[in-house]
């Protein structure tokens, strides 16, 4: 009896000292396994809080200016040298007045004795001047090969970097007639490829067709200057005051895109690149001027166009809002898919002006969506700019930025916005 009584308990014992180690070993796993779902449950609160980050960081803006100094500049020397100093200072300034913009300023001379950076990608945040030393006017004109080596050398240095962006400016007082490493097609191909990243180009010229020469170079913005001293102080007057105009609504949408949520870094880019793009077509117009022609559209971007009181959408810019944006026969007024109708044929001028007011309204409760508002019933309608353009006034006086106008109309509701 007492034997079995000493067996049990070293039985006992053993059991006791199994489940211990058991008990041991279970609280160790449950241990690991409360380590992994912490570790998991803190990787899915990271990934979860950057779901929809908005990035704090500014758009680097590179300011290009692609600068003549062929012999023929020298007798505008002084007011060259003057306005491009006056430049450097404008762009300071913005850098001051857009919280969201960093700016890098490059000055590159062309002629045929030389090819030199006076500035070359330099931080606004330092001082610079350009002295009469360092422009000097002599020899010939290689316009391409300027445009080519400037152009390349800044995409291969900005290509990878996250959010940047180039404001190319050249000017000239004539045309090509040097160059050696690339030719006319060789520069079109290269600027439209910097124009669907987003770059903007604009071309300034005297003693030339400026308009002309800049479309075949595939250019949008143009400014023709009187090659004298006045002339050239007018001109690069102008040109600082698109230059603060631009800036100032990339600023406005750097503050948009900050509020929207993009599925990828692909996506944002794409939608920055093709928004800044547009500002090819009005650079030394008003800032937000709809672009001469509209092919392609993003998410929150629409095409408001003049339509008759059936929405019979047939021609002209109706017929091409029913052909790629979605405006629906039978539908003469309102939203429909990217496209917004105004009833222009058939409308009084009573009428077309309450139209437009609705329209106002419409846009300004749909702030996320920026409307490209055509030059509505000066096609079929048989209208001018100055019948129609007044009732737009609303959008100077109440500030309603995401509504664009045409040129046409700016010019008449803001005439001195630069």
């Amino acid at each position: 009896m007492g034997l079995f009584s000493n067996d049990a308990n070293k039985l006992s014992e053993t059991v006791t000292e199994q489940q211990a180690n058991e008990t041991k070993q279970n609280l160790g796993n449950m241990e690991k396994v409360t380590q992994k779902e912490n570790s998991t449950m803190e990787k899915n609160e990271s990934a979860t809080n950057n779901v929809g980050e908005k990035k704090s960081g500014k758009v680097k803006v590179y300011n290009l200016i692609i600068l003549d100094e062929s012999g023929s500049m020298n007798c505008i020397t002084r007011q060259t040298i003057d306005g491009c100093n006056e430049t450097l200072q404008t762009i300071k300034l913005a850098q001051e007045q857009n919280s969201t913009q960093e700016h890098y300023a490059s000055i590159f001379v062309f002629q045929t004795e030389r090819n030199v950076y006076l500035l070359k990608n330099e931080p606004l945040s330092k001082e610079y001047v350009i002295s009469d030393r360092q422009y000097r006017p002599g020899g010939c004109t290689p316009l391409y090969d300027a445009i080519g080596k400037t152009v390349t050398e800044l995409y291969e240095k900005i290509k990878n970097e996250e959010n940047s962006t180039a404001l190319v400016t050249i000017i000239t007082d004539g045309m090509e007639n040097a160059s050696k490493e690339y030719n006319h097609a060789m520069v079109r191909q290269l600027i439209e490829a910097r124009k669907e990243d987003g770059w903007v180009f604009t071309f300034i010229g005297a003693n030339i067709d400026a308009e002309q020469t800049s479309r075949d170079l595939n250019i949008g913005s143009s400014l023709q200057f009187e090659q004298s001293a006045t002339g050239s102080k007018c001109m690069w007057e102008r040109e600082r005051n698109a230059k603060m105009a631009y800036l100032r609504s990339m600023e406005e949408d750097e503050r948009m895109y900050n509020e929207m949520c993009f599925e990828s870094e692909e996506e944002e880019r794409r939608f920055k690149a093709q928004r800044r793009k547009r500002y090819n077509e009005n650079y030394f117009e008003h800032p937000h001027t709809t672009p001469r022609k509209v092919e392609q559209l993003f998410e929150n971007e629409i095409f408001v166009f003049g339509s008759n009181i059936k929405g019979q959408h047939n021609g002209g810019a109706a017929g091409f809002a029913r052909r790629n944006f979605g405006a629906v026969m039978g539908q003469a007024e309102g939203l429909q898919g990217q496209s917004y109708a105004i009833p222009t044929v058939g409308s009084s001028l009573n009428q077309l002006q309450q139209s437009i007011e609705r329209f106002i309204e419409f846009a300004k409760a749909h702030s996320e969506q920026t409307f490209y508002v055509t030059a509505i019933g000066c096609g079929v309608a048989g209208l001018k700019p100055e019948m129609i353009a007044p009732s737009f006034a609303a959008v100077v006086s109440q500030n309603i930025s995401n509504v664009w106008l045409p040129a046409e109309f700016w010019n008449i509701v803001d005439p001195q916005t630069i």
